[in-house]
Formats: structure tokens, C-alpha cells, sequence
């Protein structure tokens, strides 16, 4: 009897454990993104100043960042997904006004891509701050650079919105 006992103890821990792994490779590495939310026909995200320029910036000096402003100023709600940067030298991460901040995006296929699965609201604002660090590529990796980070949605209008940097890296 004891002996039966340990065996589906030993299924059901294994099971169970299986479960876990094939919820978490979903959750953290799925493709899909907000687009798979029903499109919203008007909805559409706002970036205030989609381009930032940080000028020349030194090796030494370390990582620069830089919190864009995303707003709605459509009369749709808009659906956050998939969540990732150009090159694994920028991550970014967002924040909300009901102080949420939400994880840590990465370079598609450098690690798990974010989805941020969040709703912003008719005149909601949320920020995304976008971290470079010049040291990532190495001592020869100097001149001029553009970083991009992405936020999939499901507006037709703006699947994708794109908050880009330019940089002059120098040792």
C-alpha cells in the first residue's frame, strides 16, 4: 500500500511539475502578443517625442536611460502585448499610473519575451523608460548608434508602436 502511495505521489508531483514548466514556457517565450485580443478599429497609442537623441556618450560614463510618455488619445481602449527591444544592449521597462511597473523587456530571442497584457484606457498615459548600456558590445563597438523598443497592440491603426534612440558612443 505504501508502496502504491509513492508511485502516484511520484505521478502527481511529476505531472504537476510538467504543468508548471509547459504554463511558464507558454507565458514567458508565447508568440502571441495583443494582436490576438479583437483588433480595435480606432484605438491607437500617442508617443510623445518617439525619437530621442542622447547625443555623445562615453563608454565610461556607463548606461544612459531615457522615459518616453505613452498616451491614449483615442476613444478605444488599446491592448499591451509583446514587449522587446532592437538589440540586447537596450531593455526597457513600463510603468503605470496605478504604480504598476511591469518587467523588463529584452531582445526577441535573447531570453523570454514580455507581454505585458494590459489595457490602457481612453486618455491613460503609462511611461516606458529604455535603458542603453554603450559597454554591451564590447571596446570597439564606438560610433554612431539607433536603438528601437516595441509594443505590439492590437490597434489596426498602430500594431506596433516604436520608441527609438540615437546615440554617438565613444571611448
Amino acid at each position: 500500500m505504501k508502496q502504491l502511495r509513492r508511485i502516484f505521489l511520484v505521478i502527481g508531483s511529476t505531472a504537476a511539475f510538467v504543468s508548471l514548466l509547459v504554463f511558464l514556457a507558454y507565458a514567458l517565450t508565447g508568440e502571441s502578443s495583443a494582436r490576438s485580443v479583437e483588433p480595435t478599429q480606432n484605438g491607437k497609442l500617442t508617443v510623445i517625442d518617439p525619437l530621442y537623441d542622447f547625443g555623445t556618450i562615453s563608454m565610461s560614463d556607463g548606461s544612459v536611460s531615457h522615459t518616453y510618455r505613452v498616451r491614449n488619445d483615442s476613444n478605444e481602449p488599446v491592448a499591451l502585448g509583446n514587449f522587446y527591444t532592437s538589440c540586447m544592449c537596450t531593455t526597457a521597462k513600463a510603468s503605470f499610473s496605478d504604480g504598476k511597473e511591469l518587467g523588463v523587456a529584452h531582445m526577441k530571442g535573447h531570453g523570454a519575451t514580455l507581454r505585458l497584457r494590459r489595457v490602457v484606457e481612453p486618455g491613460e498615459e503609462f511611461l516606458v523608460e529604455a535603458i542603453f548600456d554603450p559597454n554591451a558590445h564590447g571596446p570597439d563597438a564606438v560610433g554612431p548608434v539607433t536603438r528601437t523598443v516595441y509594443i505590439d497592440t492590437n490597434s489596426v491603426q498602430a500594431p506596433t508602436i516604436e520608441l527609438a534612440f540615437e546615440a554617438d558612443v565613444v571611448r
